[in-house]
């Protein structure tokens, strides 16, 4: 199954969404652009399914960016979108 591409809203950040997976909408979003995170935050996402609030928040530069998903394939899309990105911390 193909993934789409599409940018993260504000930003110059590309995401690969599976389509038969939960998908960014409006409060992926306002989540993201709402967040404060300071340089030596450690940032845990919990459900981080495709890594979209981790993109958020890696906007900040976060000492570490952590996401934990129950499915393989959200947390492999998630690694995905990081790497793809060059978001490394």
């Amino acid at each position: 199954m193909q993934n789409n591409k599409d940018y993260l809203p504000n930003t110059s950040l590309l995401i690969q969404q599976h389509p038969q997976m939960f998908r960014m909408n409006t409060d992926s979003k306002l989540l993201g652009q709402f967040m404060k995170v300071k340089k030596s935050d450690t940032v845990l996402d919990l459900g981080c399914n495709n890594g979209v609030l981790m993109m958020y928040a890696s906007l900040h530069d976060p000492k570490h960016l952590y996401g934990v998903d129950l499915f393989e394939e959200a947390l492999e899309l998630a690694k995905i979108n990081l790497e793809a990105n060059n978001i490394t911390n």
